[in-house]
């Protein structure tokens, strides 16, 4: 019973920081799933609970959408997305699990090293190739771990200054990231009985945590929200890496 009781409260967390920011929830629910569920099976089961559980606020948000980063991305992201789901479905899933607690480590340790620097200095913005390279390793991230987060969070945290447009473009990329890696998991049969009964025993949380993010995020304090996500994932690489 522990396999679908203390997964259920999972989503909870992860999408209560989709709500705030607009990304993040596969970053904290797939390491943690990972305690219960293999590899195949998490990243299946999350792009579907993202889809579902974040279909209205994408719709809402579509209006702050700034399409020039979203013409740029996507394309070279599919790219990625075949070719990670590629490596998900054929590599040995005890090393990817390991490989993915490295990841998750390093993306913690960034989200402290920017919370000790200053915040409020111009930023050079990077030129168009660093778009593309982003778009890809978003991809391969996406179709191979379902966290095509942190490339473009990086990109364009760096790219844009209204918080508002950064928000609403990260949630309809990923949102479109979502949906074109459930195409290459259909195929390979990753999605069954077992995995859409996880996700109907998951959902009701990921909609707990995704109202709650949104009815928050303007009182919440971003630097405190970095730390406690910052926690969350380095705990989480630590004991994914070593166990």
């Amino acid at each position: 019973m522990y396999k679908y009781v203390i997964p259920s409260l999972i989503p909870v967390v992860g999408f209560f920081i989709r709500g705030i920011s607009g990304f993040g929830s596969a970053l904290v629910i797939t390491p943690l799933l990972l305690f219960f569920y293999d590899l195949r099976t998490v990243v299946s089961v999350v792009a579907i609970l993202e889809i579902i559980s974040t279909a209205y606020f994408t719709v809402e948000v579509f209006k702050d959408v700034d399409r020039r980063y979203i013409k740029s991305l996507l394309p070279i992201s599919v790219i990625g997305i075949v070719v990670g789901a590629f490596f998900l479905i054929n590599i040995k899933a005890d090393l990817l699990k390991r490989i993915f607690g490295v990841f998750v480590v390093f993306f913690a340790v960034r989200i402290f090293i920017i919370n000790i620097k200053s915040f409020g200095h111009s930023r050079k913005r990077w030129p168009q190739s660093i778009t593309y390279i982003a778009g890809a390793l978003a991809g391969l991230l996406g179709g191979l771990y379902g966290t095509a987060g942190p490339p473009v969070t990086i990109l364009l945290e760096n790219q844009m200054e209204s918080k508002i447009n950064l928000r609403a473009t990260l949630t309809f990329y990923f949102y479109m990231v979502d949906i074109i890696r459930i195409v290459p998991y259909l195929y390979a049969g990753m999605i069954g009985k077992e995995q859409l009964k996880i996700c109907a025993i998951l959902l009701p949380a990921a909609f707990v945590g995704m109202i709650t993010g949104r009815l928050v995020y303007l009182k919440f304090s971003e630097v405190f929200f970095r730390i406690i996500v910052g926690i969350i994932l380095l705990a989480s690489g630590i004991l994914l890496t070593v166990f």
